[in-house]
């Protein structure tokens, strides 16, 4: 392995490092809010929140709370 790789490999084993640390961090339900994937911690089934995120990210434009609308109205 050259020096260069070796950099390489340890800069991308620290944004890793970073990364992760900033998802284990901020990767909760409190945090989520206003975005429409909120609507996902309704759904315990995998398979039911691609479908409601599908859903959300079709209709996420424009103003948020028009956005959280349209989606409850949709997924009520």
């Amino acid at each position: 392995m050259t020096d260069k790789s070796r950099k390489s490999s340890h800069s991308t084993d620290i944004m890793k490092e970073n990364l992760e640390g900033l998802y284990a961090q901020y990767n909760h339900r409190r945090y989520v809010h206003p975005d429409p994937l909120e609507f996902l911690y309704n759904y315990p089934d995998i398979l039911d929140r691609e479908i409601v995120g599908l859903i959300a990210s079709s209709l996420a434009y424009g103003r948020v709370a028009q956005i959280l609308k349209s989606v409850s109205i949709i997924l009520d």
